[in-house]
């Protein structure tokens, strides 16, 4: 049935007929091609082209038949062939438009196959619409996912079904509608776009107009930084540590200097007059008492130091993205490293 459809047509194929009926047919279909000033190059594509959609291949037809527009792109036959392949894949807007073209030529081929060519535009034309999209002045709109954008107002041909329209404009936010369109009919819709909002910064920049950073990563549950008054309460606590603790160290070591002196001063009064045995009692108490004030002002500084070591662990408040934090007073003094 297909084939007997292309004879009907006569497009540049033989089929249904003997083998040397077919070959003088095709012969003379070429000397007349030839006299009508169809190069030969291009024939011999719309002829293979063909033999292809006898076969049922009508994707690789259509891919012959357009490296032919590429060599004759006003040729009425090749826009004819073109639009025919197109009908047959379904691609009804391209099919449409194609045979329109190819109806409009003063090729001697469409001459002869016009009422063929024009059932099939009808056909397409029945499977398309036209979309109308109305907006205000400057609005640009897109169809379905083409990259390619219009000013308003828009009225283009697209296949039956449902399609997707964008609009967009400066200072606006952009929108989107979803429109059906009927096979033969005409739909319409208007868009309306809401200006942005006036949100504007402490500086005076509108928010549409400030330049955007990306976010930053969200803190994982087990390095949350406690909040702001935590924070500072750690950091007084801290730094109340670790002032006392100095002060213990300080003291301590000043206590030990003065208990020292203060030895010393009795034993030097003590020894005024017996100046022998004197001296020798007061080294033999130095030595006596040496190693208990190294171990009390080494106690002392142990726990001193372990004092300071706390309040400086608590005034490090915590760690963020692999930096240590140093908070200094209640909210003026950050140091990162």
């Amino acid at each position: 049935m297909r084939s007997a459809v292309f004879c009907l047509v006569g497009i540049l194929a033989t089929c249904l007929v003997p083998t040397a009926t077919a070959r003088a047919q095709q012969a003379s279909t070429t000397a007349v091609a030839t006299a009508e000033g169809v190069p030969a190059d291009v024939l011999d594509l719309l002829r293979r082209g063909v033999e292809l959609r006898v076969a049922g291949d009508d994707a690789g037809a259509l891919l012959l038949f357009e490296q032919a527009r590429q060599l004759a792109p006003e040729l009425g036959r090749v826009r004819g062939q073109i639009g025919l392949a197109q009908h047959a894949l379904g691609r009804w807007v391209d099919a449409e438009g194609s045979l329109e073209l190819a109806l409009r030529s003063d090729d001697p081929w469409v001459a002869r196959h016009r009422a063929e060519l024009a059932g099939s535009l009808e056909v397409a034309g029945a499977h398309v619409g036209t979309l109308v999209v109305t907006a205000d002045e400057g609005v640009e709109v897109s169809v379905d996912d083409s990259e390619s954008w219009a000013f308003v107002p828009i009225d283009v041909r697209v296949a039956e079904g449902p399609h997707v329209v964008r609009a967009r404009r400066a200072g606006h936010l952009d929108a989107t509608r979803e429109v059906e369109v009927v096979g033969g009919q005409r739909a319409e819709i208007a868009v309306s776009l809401a200006p942005v909002p006036d949100v504007r910064l402490p500086d005076g920049t509108q928010l549409a107009d400030a330049p955007t950073e990306p976010m930053p990563p969200e803190t994982p549950p087990d390095a949350v930084a406690p909040a702001p008054h935590e924070a500072h309460a750690l950091v007084w606590v801290g730094l109340a540590t670790t002032l006392a603790a100095a002060g213990a160290l300080i003291g301590t070591h000043v206590a030990a200097s003065d208990r020292q002196t203060s030895n010393q001063a009795q034993l030097d009064g003590a020894c005024v007059m017996v100046t022998d045995t004197c001296r020798s009692l007061r080294d033999t108490l130095q030595g006596q008492l040496q190693p208990f004030e190294i171990a009390m002002d080494a106690l002392w500084g142990v726990l001193a130091l372990g004092a300071t070591l706390g309040g400086v662990g608590l005034v490090l408040t915590f760690v963020d993205e692999g930096h240590t934090e140093l908070a200094l007073g209640p909210s003026s003094l950050r140091l990162r490293w």
